[in-house]
């Protein structure tokens, strides 16, 4: 038994098609099946029934798959790694983002960490904030880029970004572009174009109900390129974080009686179990922040 033959069961597994894994893995269908053969052979069982065109799992192959896709992960995982460090890179480094947050107020810290962290790879995962813990805690992210927590660990440490506003956000030729700023009751049955991701969607729903005021949702879609190329469009209006425009001809304006906002931080866990990579990105953004500050 081998980790070839391991992955070519994994892959076949998956596909259920001798000919496809065999193409997967760029060998001869022939070479696959003989390998295939040898792994029953070692384990004194089939993993695979075969009948004509028909193929599937035996009971062996579904109770060996979930330890052998382990392997076959972990064996592409150590792959990766050496090929990396062959070229003069060490590690990936993952980020994680809040999908609201638009770079442009990091620009400084992303410029350093590309210079100064050369031989990592950087990843950037968009991830949902009910995951955030799971995967900062379990090593999943080495730290990330996000919006108000609104309750404490004392296992992640924060560094506090900066601070914006929730404001009205609409197209040069939209007859509000042209006000100091807009009254909530303005909004009434106003277009709107609905980021499905904002933090303040029920919130701001609340408030505008509270003044007896309601827009009229034309669309809605997780894309803030999307939502805000409608708004420039004259499509409808929509409600961005202050620095979050992606179009610098775009409008923005404070609702008057909506008064809402977030901080943004740098979270990564506390302690000595944050990765070095993390550590790095720490010192960088820490430098860069109080830089900023004085």
């Amino acid at each position: 038994m081998d980790t070839k033959q391991i992955g070519y069961f994994v892959t076949l597994a998956q596909t259920l098609n001798f000919s496809d894994a065999a193409d997967i893995h760029k060998v001869t269908q022939p070479a696959l099946t003989k390998a295939i053969q040898r792994l029953e052979k070692d384990l004194g069982g089939m993993l695979i029934h075969r009948d004509g065109k028909d193929t599937r799992l035996t009971s062996l192959g579904r109770m060996v798959l979930p330890d052998f896709t382990s392997i076959a992960n972990m064996e592409e995982r150590a792959r990766e790694l050496a090929n990396a460090i062959t070229i003069g890179y060490q590690d990936k480094i993952r980020i994680g983002l809040a999908s609201t947050i638009i770079p442009q107020q990091s620009s400084e810290i992303l410029r350093r960490i590309f210079a100064e962290v050369p031989k990592s790879k950087i990843v950037f995962d968009v991830v949902k904030p009910i995951e955030l813990n799971k995967l900062i805690l379990s090593g999943k992210l080495d730290c990330c880029f996000w919006s108000d927590f609104g309750y404490e660990n004392i296992k992640l440490s924060t560094i506090k970004l900066y601070s914006e506003r929730l404001l009205l956000a609409c197209s040069p030729d939209h007859r509000f572009a042209s006000m100091e700023s807009v009254p909530i009751k303005e909004l009434q049955q106003e277009h709107y174009l609905e980021r499905t991701n904002c933090e303040f969607r029920d919130t701001a729903r609340e408030i505008l109900a509270r003044y007896g005021t309601s827009v009229r949702p034309v669309a809605e879609s997780a894309r803030e390129d999307w939502i805000q190329h409608m708004v420039m469009n004259n499509l409808g209006v929509t409600t961005l974080p202050e620095h979050s425009r992606l179009f610098s001809a775009l409008v923005v304006k404070p609702i008057v009686g909506l008064n809402l906002g977030r901080n943004v931080h740098f979270v990564m866990i506390s302690g000595s179990t944050a990765s070095e990579g993390a550590k790095k990105i720490e010192n960088i953004v820490k430098e860069t922040h109080f830089a900023r500050r004085s």
